[in-house]
């Protein structure tokens, strides 16, 4: 069983990390995410000791590695319109100058796992910081007030995906959540909190 759960994870690995080579490397393509169902078992781990986690891993590869992306993905249920921190494996996405590749380091509670390194074509833009001043915990309720509670009580097995990255207007949040019937989008300014139509 330990294994196919290692495996069902390599897979899901492997597709998220071409997705993300196909996001830097190409116009518009969308990038599957490995989705995470919490059980209660495990205490969420605060966005802040993921970073830390994420960086220590990093830097031990290259450096020079700046954060160039952060996104998590699962599937709530109701219970989640209580929760305040996400418990959730975050993917932080990492850009070597040296290397012109980027590296994906995903944090659970309990692991650490490493995606090798890929080549890209152009640099992605860097981010200052995670979380960001707009921090994990108001966009959540952010995106739940913008729609998003509703959209989850009427499509309770839905795919929610966070997505962190810089534009040119700075750091962005989009929150997307997809059922079956529907879907809604919100992107928020991680710096001040607003909301972006």
């Amino acid at each position: 069983m330990k294994g196919k759960v290692v495996g069902l994870f390599l897979v899901l690995t492997g597709l998220l990390l071409m997705g993300i080579v196909g996001l830097l490397s190409g116009p518009s393509v969308s990038a599957p995410a490995a989705t995470t169902r919490w059980t209660g078992i495990t205490a969420p781990l605060p966005p802040e000791q993921a970073a830390q986690k994420g960086q220590e891993r990093a830097s031990a590869w290259r450096p020079d590695a700046v954060l160039a992306r952060v996104e998590a993905s699962w599937r709530p249920d109701e219970r989640w319109l209580e929760v305040r921190t996400l418990p959730v494996t975050w993917l932080f996405t990492y850009y070597s100058p040296s290397e012109k590749a980027i590296a994906t380091v995903a944090v659970s509670a309990e692991k650490v796992h490493w995606i090798p390194p890929v080549e890209v074509a152009r640099p992605p833009r860097a981010l200052p910081a995670f979380p960001p001043p707009y921090g994990v915990d108001r966009m959540w309720m952010t995106f739940l007030g913008a729609g998003g509670e509703e959209f989850i009580r009427r499509h309770p097995d839905a795919l929610i995906h966070i997505l962190l990255q810089m534009e040119e207007t700075g750091p962005l949040w989009r929150v997307s959540a997809v059922g079956e019937g529907g879907a809604i989008k919100v992107q928020i300014n991680a710096e001040t909190g607003a909301v972006i139509p």
